[in-house]
C-alpha cells in the first residue's frame, strides 16, 4: 500500500491480557522505522475504547520511504510489527486502516 508524504497513517491494536480482559491501562513503547533505520517522525498512541482496549497509533510521514511501526505493550509483553507502508510523494493509494487485534 502507498501513502502520500504529509498525509496520516493509522492502526488500531486491541490489548488484552491472557484471558481476553482488555487491558485499557496499558502503555506502548513506540519506534518507527524509516528504510531499517530508526525515524525521528514522532508516533501518538490514544485509548479509543476502554471497554475493549482499543488503541490507536498514528504518524505522519513527511520522507518518502518504506516505513515499519514497532510497539511492544508494556503491560502484557505483546508486540505488534505494522506495515512496511510505502510513502512518496502524491500517492494516490493509501488511507486505509488495517485493524490489528493483539493479544496472548
Amino acid at each position: 500500500m502507498s501513502y502520500a508524504t504529509g498525509s496520516t497513517i493509522y492502526e488500531q491494536v486491541v490489548s488484552l491480557d491472557q484471558n481476553n480482559v482488555a487491558v485499557s491501562g496499558a502503555t506502548f513503547d513506540t519506534v518507527l522505522y524509516r528504510d531499517g533505520a530508526v525515524s525521528a517522525t514522532s508516533v501518538t498512541v490514544a485509548l479509543l475504547d476502554a471497554t475493549r482496549g482499543v488503541f490507536r497509533a498514528s504518524f505522519v510521514p513527511t520522507l518518502y520511504g518504506s516505513y515499519q511501526l514497532y510497539m511492544r505493550n508494556l503491560s502484557t509483553d505483546v508486540v505488534f510489527i505494522g506495515g512496511p507502508y510505502d510513502v512518496a510523494s502524491g500517492s494516490t493509494g493509501g488511507g486505509q486502516t488495517i485493524e490489528v487485534y493483539v493479544g496472548l
